[in-house]
C-alpha cells in the first residue's frame, strides 16, 4: 500500500472522468481489502490495420522462410510502446519473428532471469526481417 505522500490522483488524459470511473469500477474489488487500485491513466485499446503493403510483406517473408505458416494477429496482455506511437498516428505491429523448436518451453524463458532463444531462431528472424526490408 502506498503512503499518502507517494499516491497520485488518477489522470483522465484521453478520456472523460465519467469514463475513467465507470471503467475502473469492476476492478475495484479485485485487489483485496488491503490493496488500493489507483488508475493513473486510461488509454484506449490499440488496433492497427490488418491489411496493406506492410502486412502483405510480412506474410510473404514468413511464407518464404516457413512455407505454409500463417501470420495471425494476437492480443497482447502487457504494455507496449506502440500505445504511445498510436497516439501519434504511427502503426506499430510488434513483429519479432522467431522460429522456435516445438519442444522448447519458451514461456519461462521470456523476460526471465535466464532469458534466451536458440541461435537458429534468431537467424530465422534475421532472414525474415531482411526480406521485409528488401520488399518495403
Amino acid at each position: 500500500m502506498s503512503s499518502p505522500a507517494s499516491r497520485r490522483r488518477p489522470s483522465t488524459a484521453g478520456s472523460s472522468p465519467d469514463r475513467t470511473t465507470r471503467s475502473s469500477r469492476p476492478c475495484a474489488s479485485l485487489p483485496g481489502e488491503h490493496v488500493e487500485l489507483i488508475v493513473d491513466r486510461m488509454v484506449p485499446p490499440l488496433d492497427v490495420p490488418q491489411t496493406g503493403p506492410l502486412v502483405d510483406a510480412i506474410a510473404a517473408a514468413i511464407d518464404a522462410e516457413d512455407p505454409g505458416a500463417r501470420v495471425v494477429p494476437y492480443c497482447l496482455s502487457a504494455g507496449t510502446d506502440n500505445k504511445a506511437l498510436g497516439e501519434l498516428g504511427i502503426h506499430g505491429y510488434g513483429f519479432a519473428p522467431l522460429q522456435l523448436p516445438a519442444d522448447l518451453d519458451f514461456a519461462p524463458l521470456f523476460h526471465g532471469v535466464d532469458e534466451r532463444v536458440p541461435l537458429d531462431a534468431v537467424r530465422f528472424g534475421a532472414r525474415v526481417l531482411q526480406r521485409i526490408i528488401e520488399t518495403c
